[in-house]
């Protein structure tokens, strides 16, 4: 007899073995039984949390998710939450510079530093005078050069002021500093902003570089494929439709 507890109908299967000499036989016939009376929703549900709490394996279960939860697991193709930067890390890794924590760290300080280089620029904005060959230099190597280890400085400080933006705030007034100009200007760092208005043209740069990256890697594969088809073109194969073999090609 077959029946499940979250069937509407159950259905009883009847087996009989009929023997013919050397040769069985099985018979099988399916026999509707009544509908099962309607089983509560509070049932099921009571069902599911046991379930995933692990009651219905008992403490073991508990206990077992008690020494999973303490295991620090270093990164690995095996420990990694994504295939991205597990089984395919090696395939991946030209991207890192882009969709990395530190890329967006990295295009939040060039868009700091392109905001406190365009107030320079404004009339209006008589407090940020326009800067000197020197001070823009000194900005345009920020922009352009920000380390992995500057950004682990950004995330010591964000430890400390528990927000990103901010974080990278204070780590970009700090590495100004030293240049009397750009020290006069040092409050306007950011002035006028929110962290969206860092963040989105943040993503936007990450995007567009990123897919530019991408896509030099797949003129790459374009350029293989053609050469492949032009150096096999005469090299006969057979070929598929619908999983099944079909005339041959080159």
């Amino acid at each position: 007899s077959l029946s499940s507890p979250f069937a509407p109908h159950q259905v009883t299967m009847h087996a009989s073995l009929a023997s013919h000499g050397t040769h069985h036989r099985i018979v099988c016939a399916a026999v509707p039984t009544p509908p099962s009376p309607p089983v509560s929703l509070g049932r099921h549900a009571s069902y599911r949390r046991r379930l995933f709490r692990g009651v219905s394996g008992g403490r073991a279960a508990t206990r077992a998710s008690t020494v999973c939860a303490s295991i620090q697991l270093e990164l690995s193709e095996l420990t990694a939450l994504g295939p991205l930067d597990g089984r395919y890390a090696s395939k991946t890794a030209s991207l890192r510079p882009f969709f990395s924590e530190y890329g967006l760290i990295r295009y939040r300080i060039a868009v700091e530093c392109r905001w406190l280089q365009h107030l320079s620029t404004i009339p209006g904005v008589v407090e940020v005078p326009g800067f000197s060959a020197e001070a823009s230099a000194i900005l345009d190597g920020l922009a352009s050069s920000f380390s992995v280890e500057d950004a682990a400085k950004v995330k010591e400080v964000e430890r400390v002021t528990n927000h990103d933006v901010k974080a990278v705030e204070y780590v970009l007034k700090d590495k100004i500093k030293g240049c009397e100009e750009l020290e006069r200007v040092l409050e306007f760092v950011h002035f006028a902003c929110t962290s969206e208005d860092i963040n989105n043209l943040s993503h936007g740069m990450m995007l567009k570089e990123g897919v530019k990256e991408m896509l030099t890697e797949m003129d790459r594969v374009i350029e293989e494929i053609s050469r492949l088809a032009v150096e096999l073109a005469d090299v006969p194969m057979l070929s598929r439709t619908h999983g099944q073999t079909a005339r041959g090609i080159s």
